[in-house]
């Protein structure tokens, strides 16, 4: 399997262990900083159900790290992030969020008129190809067929970079990872044919080469051997906990922010999931 940027990853824990059962979900009164359990402050933190990394990252710390910091964790689940960054900027239901990208959070703050922040990186993903046809990058053929999910700019523009990092095609210098699109391949000895769509993970079975985040194939329960290759994603693109702008300097914010900044976060994210993400520099120590 070829890899870019590779560290030592730890033994993969499958996801039907490490996606934890929440506790204390749910309460409907608005605000934080109500007292909890032996007097502390509750903060209510919320993660998208469909992802087993922020259902978990949220679980640890509520259950190891919170109290350290002075608070109580209450956990909020949220079926997707589109859903949960607009209850996050709209009400007082939720304090604060286990979120997508910061290039994510500020493409929606311009759009939707929100204002919410990213306040702490919490762990990347990885980049990953799998192919049910090749068994290594060199191996796929000439005019070969390359889904990719497409809905977003930095999907496009990371999988590119992905691709030149591992000298499959060639791109012109772009310092904005976020703007990098096919009109900025200058190599493609292979002929790569790049086929955008929703879901790379769907696309499998229909192409020679599918790439997309490593959770995307996981919770599709594809097999991992027919990951191919990978790279480590660059921390621009790390899952973030966000709160809205108004209230970051808000005495618990900050506290469930530390929280979370804490360097057993990292440690615990690589411990569980290392086959799926990588600690963002800084929070593993």
């Amino acid at each position: 399997m070829t890899r870019g940027r590779t560290r030592p990853i730890a033994t993969v824990a499958t996801l039907a262990a490490a996606a934890l059962v929440l506790s204390g979900c749910g309460s409907s009164d608005p605000g934080a900083a109500t007292d909890g359990e032996g007097g502390l402050p509750t903060v209510k933190v919320a993660g998208g159900l469909s992802d087993p990394t922020e259902e978990g990252v949220i679980k640890y710390v509520a259950d190891h790290v919170a109290a350290d910091y002075g608070i109580r964790i209450e956990i909020t689940p949220v079926d997707d992030g589109n859903s949960l960054i607009k209850e996050l900027n709209d009400s007082d239901s939720v304090d604060a969020a286990v979120l997508g990208y910061k290039p994510w959070i500020d493409g929606l703050n311009k759009s939707e008129g929100y204002h919410v922040e990213a306040v702490a990186p919490l762990f990347s993903q990885h980049w990953v190809f799998y192919s049910k046809k090749y068994e290594s990058l060199e191996d796929l053929p000439r005019d070969a067929s390359v889904a990719y999910r497409g809905d977003a700019p930095f999907y496009t523009g990371q999988i590119l970079t992905s691709l030149d990092e591992l000298g499959v095609i060639g791109l012109r210098a772009n310092p904005d990872p976020l703007t990098v699109s096919t009109d900025d391949i200058t190599s493609n000895p292979k002929h790569l044919d790049f086929v955008s769509v929703q879901s790379a993970a769907r696309a499998l079975d229909d192409v020679d080469l599918a790439a997309s985040q490593s959770t995307e194939f996981a919770l599709a329960d594809i097999p991992a051997k027919y990951k191919i290759a990978q790279v480590e994603n660059q921390d621009l693109f790390a899952k973030q906990l966000a709160v809205r702008a108004d209230r970051v300097d808000d005495p618990d914010i900050q506290k469930v922010i530390e929280a979370f900044k804490d360097p057993r976060v990292g440690k615990w994210a690589t411990e569980n999931f290392g086959d799926l993400v990588s600690a963002v520099d800084g929070t593993s120590s």
